[in-house]
């Protein structure tokens, strides 16, 4: 998401371009975040919404598992593809 803000809905200066949201997003953005300054905004996220190093872990292994479920699959549909 902070690259999202960073890339997409920050202007030059660092301001968050308020003219690509709508009014119920700006609305929540200031009610979550208090200003237009993206800095801040991702400062607030990194620090208040970060994983814990237990939940870093857990995602990381859960990726790890969701890629070899992801290879096996692959593999198991070429191998019925060659046997038609």
């Amino acid at each position: 998401m902070i690259l999202i803000i960073e890339l997409s809905w920050t202007d030059k200066k660092g301001l968050l371009k308020e003219e690509i949201l709508s009014h119920d997003q700006i609305r929540a953005w200031y009610h979550l975040f208090g200003t237009n300054q993206t800095s801040k905004a991702a400062m607030i996220i990194r620090g208040d919404w970060d994983l814990s190093q237990d939940e870093k872990e857990e995602w990381e292994e859960w990726k790890l598992k969701r890629k070899k479920k992801i290879v096996d699959f692959v593999k198991k549909t070429k191998r019925m593809e060659e046997r038609r």
